[in-house]
């Protein structure tokens, strides 16, 4: 189980790393078609310059006290955790289940204040994305409320997990597999299974 944070900068060569270093049959995340679509409509218009530029803008727009490098980076970097886990799979054949929906997901960003993300240098965001794989959390708005949607997204996730074959490994914000938090998380539902949770920032440690 890889503990990702979406705002690692980072993140889509530390992923690739890691998966390559663990060689799984198949690959089980969390995401949602709706979110597929928007992945790859990013990732398809950030390779020419001029549309790049173009969704920069209309985010710069939305958001006008962003940082500049750090709002382009993130986009970038937008879905890494599918788009790294989408080309594993092609290469070395491996399959790949989401295992979310859109309801349950967008009800967590909520919580998200993109807009005070974005402002941050990508220094200082690289930092928070560091405090969290040690366990620094920012404090939950409406927490019941979020726990009761995420013990749910986990009840599907374990159950979809557990169907499958072969190595498995999964890829999930770090809050599902913290053996820490305070509510029954995914890697709690899969204890029985022995998993092998790995923070993303470990990839630093191979070779």
């Amino acid at each position: 189980m890889i503990g990702t944070v979406p705002f690692d900068l980072q993140g889509p060569a530390r992923l690739e790393k890691l998966l390559h270093h663990l060689k799984p049959d198949q690959i089980t995340i969390e995401m949602d078609a709706e979110r597929i679509v928007e992945i790859d409509y990013i990732n398809l218009h950030s390779v020419f310059p001029q549309s790049f530029e173009a969704l920069f803008q209309r985010l710069r727009q939305s958001y006008p006290n962003l940082h500049p490098k750090t709002g382009k980076q993130l986009l970038r970097n937008y879905g890494y955790e599918y788009i790294e886990a989408v080309s594993y799979c092609n290469v070395k054949r491996a399959s790949l289940i989401c295992i979310d929906n859109f309801d349950t997901v967008r009800f967590e960003e909520k919580n998200i204040d993109l807009a005070e993300l974005l402002a941050n240098t990508p220094e200082h965001l690289q930092q928070r994305a560091e405090n969290i794989y040690q366990g620094i959390w920012p404090e939950l708005e409406n927490k019941e409320e979020k726990i009761s949607v995420m013990e749910f997204r986990d009840t599907l996730a374990a159950q979809k997990i557990r169907s499958c074959q072969g190595k498995v490994v999964h890829i999930g914000d770090m809050r599902h597999l913290n053996w820490e938090d305070d509510y029954f998380n995914l890697a709690r539902r899969l204890y029985d299974l022995n998993p092998i949770r790995v923070r993303l920032n470990q990839a630093e440690q191979l070779k």
